[in-house]
């Protein structure tokens, strides 16, 4: 038998529809149409939802994006399909084509919106991945590693828990975040279709963003140099970051993205070797050469979702020494001029001369005022990049829309400044009232432990408290499923 199902949302079923559906049996509806085909209805958009997927019974709940066609017909195994879910497997006359009803290729094609494209295909393995996948991942990751084991192994003796800098020791947590973050998407990813850029499509997208490309690359070597202060300290850098986008922008439109940043990250390796000789460079061409990798052998389409655990590594590469010295000062200027303010606030004297602060004790105590140095290890830019990494990996790893996840992330910034400044500051203060041992040792450490990374993550979760409470999403309401026999 038939069973007619209405998927009305929130009103029941009119009294007519309602008598021809108790009503209706498969002699009546047979001879009609074939049985490849139902009959669809319009659905009213104020009554679907939008975030809803279809499901497997006419039991469940159903709902469609707006203005789309369902079927108001099932048949014997309760199954209700949405139609059309793309144009190549749909016919003209809006039925779905027997020859591509099966059940798990119309699911991958409704996620992918892309059926003729291969998916990663499932099997008995280790994560339900095949052998040849496997063989595919171990082949590949053999491969990255023998051309890249020189920056492999030095980053790993510089950032490593035993015996690496301690600075640093957050580096090694930033690859194990990103597989975490693989493992929690990989139904997603094995849903998506596998397709491989080899520079054999053109399209608008790809020319647009490779022109963009160029012109910021432009931008950053003609313009960015000439802006005052910013030109002075890093205009070298800018330079040598726009000629490489110009040359990305122009291998994109020559082979496509995917070819493009996998040869561009090799071209940038090989450009930190020599005449680069920067160890940063080197790391960040092994990083965008494994991007380019993936994009070239999966698409877009993976790329969509995997783009955050590759680009996360850029936070596990220590910095150069250079560009920690430029961007160190003026961090020193703020820490020592901010913390003179606070530390005059609670009640001690004190004064700022370059990036020192003076602490003066009481008259008739008999010291001598007491200098303390905002050096470049308390100018913060070590945290810094400490904090950047706990908020992306509180951001990407929750449910957030984009906007919130890079909010977070952006947040971190100017978190890990203020609590580094929070930290000069309570040093200065509380040997002003006679307790210098803050200044060093292990009372210093445990020192920088409570007045930086404690209010530093309560203030990153509190950031995540604020956007769940102003940011509510309204839950959906259960549609209303009416069968026959049922009024």
């Amino acid at each position: 038998m038939f069973r007619v199902t209405s998927l009305y949302r929130d009103e029941p079923m009119p009294e007519d529809e309602s008598a021809a559906a108790k009503q209706a049996t498969l002699p009546d509806i047979a001879p009609k149409q074939p049985a490849d085909q139902v009959d669809i209805t319009k659905v009213n958009p104020s009554q679907t939802s939008s975030n809803q997927q279809p499901v497997g019974s006419a039991d469940a709940p159903i709902g469609t994006p707006s203005g789309s066609l369902v079927a108001s017909v099932t048949s014997k195994s309760d199954v209700t399909t949405p139609f059309p879910p793309t144009s190549s497997d749909s016919s003209p006359s809006g039925h779905r084509d027997s020859g591509t009803s099966g059940a798990k290729g119309s699911n991958l094609s409704m996620v992918s919106g892309s059926p003729g494209s291969p998916h990663v295909p499932g099997g008995t393995g280790p994560l339900g991945l095949s052998s040849g996948v496997w063989a595919v991942i171990g082949v590949v990751g053999l491969l990255f590693a023998a051309i890249f084991w020189a920056n492999l192994w030095r980053l790993w003796l510089k950032t490593n828990l035993i015996d690496g800098t301690a600075e640093w020791a957050h580096a090694t947590l930033v690859p194990v975040i990103g597989l975490y973050y693989v493992y929690l998407h990989l139904d997603e990813i094995k849903a998506q279709p596998i397709s491989p850029l080899l520079g054999l499509s053109s399209n608008r997208p790809r020319w647009l963003g490779a022109l963009g490309t160029i012109l910021v690359g432009l931008f950053a070597w003609q313009i960015v140099p000439q802006l005052g202060s910013l030109g002075e300290s890093f205009g070298s850098e800018f330079v040598v970051m726009g000629i490489g986008l110009i040359g990305l922008g122009i291998l994109a439109l020559v082979l496509d993205w995917g070819l493009a940043t996998l040869l561009g990250g090799l071209l940038l390796s090989a450009y930190g070797i020599w005449p680069g000789q920067n160890d940063y460079v080197k790391d960040v061409g092994m990083v965008v050469a494994l991007f380019g990798a993936v994009l070239t052998m999966c698409g877009w389409g993976v790329m969509r979702i995997v783009y955050f655990p590759i680009l996360f590594l850029i936070c596990a590469l220590p910095w150069p020494g250079l560009f920690y010295s430029k961007l160190a000062l003026p961090l020193q200027e703020l820490a020592s001029l901010i913390g003179v303010g606070v530390i005059n606030v609670l009640g001690v004297d004190a004064m700022k001369e370059g990036t020192t602060i003076w602490i003066s004790f009481p008259p008739g105590s008999g010291k001598d005022p007491m200098p303390i140095g905002v050096a470049e290890a308390c100018a913060g830019l070590k945290s810094l990049m400490t904090f950047i990494t706990m908020g992306a990996a509180i951001a990407y790893l929750s449910n957030r829309v984009l906007w919130q996840k890079l909010l977070i992330v952006a947040s971190a910034i100017p978190i890990a400044i203020g609590c580094n400044i929070f930290r000069v500051a309570m040093m200065g203060y509380f040997t002003g009232i006679g307790r210098p041992e803050v200044l060093s040792g292990f009372t210093h450490g445990i020192a920088g432990l409570v007045f930086l990374m404690v209010p530093g993550m309560a203030l990153l979760l509190g950031m995540v408290w604020v956007l769940d409470k102003l940011v509510i999403e309204e839950a959906d309401e259960e549609p209303l499923v009416l069968k026959k026999g049922q009024s």
